[in-house]
């Protein structure tokens, strides 16, 4: 279970707290459901859950689980430590002069739709975001960057006008609140206004798929198809929008859910000791002012 809640949901975990301007908030799980196959349930007061998948719809106005159970970057890069964690790429490299980015693609992956993956959904992706500057949340275009290719079924070149190696860490992830996320060209070639589709079946390569919707809760079940095998290892996570904060902390502490996004005044001393091998709390990794 900890590598379902690190690796997977950590960037949807960031992208809440963020959204609390201001406030140092901690994000508190009981992790008892780690069980193979069982469902992880997490609560917050999102209010009307919004029916729309897009991964680069602006921040909160589509339904949680998007960004972190279906969609996936090329990598995942831990803003704490910097630790990488190849998702849809398995290496990556730099020319000797900086200016071309190569980055290879991970082999025998599907979309859910059973489609397969290629770097020709990587290369797409990019050039629709240039085409598309809305949807470049993280200013990849606005670099040196000036062409991306697929160069194979498994390789894509990323070449620049001058060097400027730190803009790898927005290709390869992203950040916390807003990924890179790959998109199926075979899907949303066809979208003319990606900004405001609300891709309501969404199609990725993420470890789970979107089963069922309702205003105030999404079901996301464990994907058959999912590349790495055994993973993930529960079979369901649901996001439920309850009334309150403090219908959620009551929640957390009764025990009927496993995560949420809330504040607990000296949560150490009154819940993660009322049951430390199960309750614990974390803080964001990055700054929320």
């Amino acid at each position: 279970m900890n590598h379902i809640r690190t690796r997977f949901l950590r960037p949807l975990i960031v992208a809440a707290s963020l959204a609390l301007v201001g406030v140092f908030v901690p994000v508190i799980a009981n992790s008892a459901s780690g069980a193979a196959g069982a469902t992880f349930t997490v609560a917050q007061a999102w209010g009307t859950i919004p029916d729309n998948f897009n991964p680069y719809a602006p921040s909160g106005s589509n339904a949680p689980g998007t960004k972190s159970c279906v969609y996936q970057s090329l990598y995942y890069i831990n803003a704490a430590t910097g630790a990488q964690t190849p998702l849809l790429a398995t290496g990556y490299s730099w020319s000797a002069n900086n200016l071309v980015l190569t980055v290879t693609t991970r082999s025998g992956v599907t979309w859910s739709d059973g489609t397969a993956f290629s770097a020709a959904d990587v290369a797409f992706t990019f050039n629709y975001l240039k085409a598309n500057p809305a949807l470049d949340v993280n200013g990849i275009w606005t670099s040196p960057l000036t062409t991306v290719v697929a160069t194979g079924p498994n390789t894509v070149t990323f070449t620049f006008s001058k060097p400027d190696t730190p803009e790898a860490v927005a290709i390869l992830y992203g950040t916390d609140g807003q990924p890179t996320d790959i998109l199926p060209q075979h899907i949303w070639s066809s979208i003319s206004d990606p900004a405001t589709a609300t891709n309501t079946s969404p199609v990725g390569t993420g470890p789970f798929t979107m089963s069922s919707f309702s205003a105030s809760s999404v079901v996301y079940t464990k994907n058959p198809t999912y590349y790495a095998t055994g993973k993930p290892s529960i079979g369901s996570v649901v996001f439920n929008s309850v009334d309150s904060d403090t219908t959620a902390e009551l929640e957390l502490e009764n025990g009927t859910i496993d995560m949420s996004y809330d504040y607990i005044t000296d949560a150490a001393a009154t819940f993660v000791a009322k049951n430390p091998k199960q309750n614990v709390a974390y803080w964001p990794s990055v700054s929320a002012n």
